[in-house]
């Protein structure tokens, strides 16, 4: 089963002619929830939905919610990640959320790509929890990002642009929060893109772009570099 993390608040995709470079665009959302063995999950591939996974027992509970809306030139969403027991009392446990977004597209022209963005952690104790995003192709990653930021939900920042050659692609933002508490507590986690934008690249501007075959890179800013990451799914 695929177990999808945390909050999307705007994610833009358009060209500077239309959609004319985008030949296809595929969506899939999910969510998972456990607390002490009791689980739920969700999934969906509409354009448009809100799905929520929620686990609960003895005054605890996980949730993990993911909505998004795709217009046909814009995706905007949010996804939140949350583990908590509320009284002491209660017997506690282990609690599992995660989410994660794919999106899927296919372009026939050479396209820029940029996106920029903030997640982060609060109160979460870090030990198996990830928030991590890519860019691949068929040809392997692109580029990667993760963050163990934990002062809040937008406490680091994240971005890129770039040259796609023709070809298929797929960003994803994932994330796991995973908690164990015997008193009350609580912790979540999440990210919010605000914009994602793919714009063909005129014909006469192609000798100024540097681009290597399919692909090539350059990220906003180079906190970590390239991260390759590895789902724990």
């Amino acid at each position: 089963m695929w177990k999808y993390l945390a909050g999307i608040v705007l994610l833009a995709l358009h060209t500077s002619s239309g959609l004319g470079a985008v030949v296809s665009v595929t969506l899939r959302g999910e969510t998972f929830a456990d607390f002490r063995g009791f689980n739920d999950a969700d999934q969906s591939s509409l354009v448009l939905d809100d799905i929520r996974s929620y686990a609960a027992r003895d005054n605890s509970f996980t949730e993990s919610q993911l909505a998004w809306t795709w217009d046909g030139s814009s995706l905007s969403g949010s996804s939140t990640l949350t583990a908590e027991k509320t009284i002491s009392a209660r017997r506690g446990g282990t609690h599992e959320a995660q989410s994660q977004l794919f999106f899927e597209f296919t372009v026939d022209a050479e396209t820029q790509i940029s996106f920029a963005g903030t997640w982060g952690f609060r109160n979460a104790s870090l030990g198996g929890d990830s928030l991590n995003l890519q860019l691949s192709s068929s040809s392997g990653v692109i580029y990667s990002d993760f963050t163990t930021s934990n002062s809040g939900l937008s406490s680091d920042s994240f971005g890129f642009s770039g040259i796609l050659g023709p070809g298929t692609y797929t960003f994803s933002l994932n994330g796991l929060l995973t908690e164990d508490y015997r008193s009350a507590g609580s912790a979540s986690a999440g990210w919010s893109i605000s914009g994602f934008e793919l714009i063909t690249v005129p014909e006469a501007s192609l000798g100024m772009l540097a681009t290597i075959s399919a692909v090539a890179y350059m990220p906003l800013r180079r906190r970590r570099g390239l991260s390759l990451i590895k789902p724990s799914w």
